[in-house]
């Protein structure tokens, strides 16, 4: 599993994940929350269908921490504390 940012032409920046199946990537989709700049610096699969994503997003309240669960073939974002 691979993660990071992707930054489109209008400089929005959206979280990006990638698994490897043994002979290639495959993009996968990676939810973000919403209204938000955002990416993924760190990922950790303590089992191959189990992984744990770290990285962060800022809107116009600040900085936040953004955890994202890779299980039963999806990502899906979770609750991680912000330190303020």
């Amino acid at each position: 599993m691979a993660v990071g940012n992707r930054v489109t032409s209008t400089l929005n920046q959206f979280p990006v994940s990638e698994r490897w199946n043994g002979h290639r990537l495959s993009l996968l989709v990676t939810p973000s929350p919403p209204l938000t700049a955002s990416g993924l610096d760190s990922v950790s699969c303590p089992r191959p269908a189990l992984c744990v994503a770290v990285g962060g997003y800022s809107n116009n309240q600040g900085l936040f921490t953004l955890t994202e669960v890779w299980h039963a073939g999806k990502w899906r974002i979770v609750p991680s504390p912000s330190p303020h």
